[in-house]
């Protein structure tokens, strides 16, 4: 599917079965997007502006080199084998991207109340590594519950923690991360405790001067 622009009550587009979309427009549907099934690919486009979310990941879908902005929810990543790197995801209400599992790597998010949330309860893990997290206005990597690997990510924030983990049985690595605040905490951890289930080595952590 190559150059194109799509508008609809639901979705405005669906990919399914290897196939790829690339350079197309999604804009101002009715819930979200684009949404993706059993290895579709999404590339270098446009989604903005709709109604819950703007592209919906299910399982092992490549979303890869997008621009998407404005609306609730930016990404949504849910399902094993899933990739979505080399985005730029700013501008919505709730998260810029959800990931539940599979690798979420080398995107730039910023401008959104939480940029990373990670939250799963399956016995797969999530990673994620090599974002630029920046300018958002809450958190910058949101740990609900669940596995996940959190490695070589850059996560800068004006007020609120760069990381919050608010449970304590996250489980997993957080490793060689650069996390910096002006104001507020730079990483929250719940207070109930955590098992030796998280480890964290050779962070940089810093409160800046604002």
């Amino acid at each position: 599917l190559g150059t194109g622009s799509t508008r609809s009550d639901g979705y405005g587009l669906s990919l399914y079965d290897n196939s790829v979309a690339r350079d197309i427009i999604s804009r101002d549907n009715g819930y979200g997007g684009v949404t993706l099934y059993n290895s579709a690919r999404l590339e270098d486009s446009l989604i903005f502006g709709n109604a819950d979310r703007n592209v919906d990941v299910n399982g092992a879908n490549t979303v890869i080199g997008n621009v998407v902005h404005s609306g609730p929810r930016g990404i949504v990543q849910q399902g094993g084998g899933a990739l979505t790197t080399e985005n730029r995801v700013f501008g919505h209400s709730t998260y810029g991207i959800f990931v539940d599992r599979g690798t979420v790597s080398r995107n730039q998010v910023y401008s959104n109340p939480i940029g990373l949330w990670l939250g799963n309860s399956f016995s797969d893990s999530g990673t994620v590594r090599n974002n630029v997290v920046y300018a958002n206005t809450n958190t910058g990597i949101y740990v609900q519950q669940g596995r996940f690997t959190i490695v070589s990510n850059t996560v800068s924030h004006a007020v609120g923690a760069a990381l919050n983990i608010v449970r304590g049985d996250v489980t997993g690595r957080i490793q060689s991360n650069i996390l910096v605040t002006e104001q507020g905490s730079v990483v929250d951890m719940d207070a109930a405790g955590f098992d030796s289930g998280l480890t964290g080595t050779h962070n940089l952590i810093h409160r800046a001067l604002p």
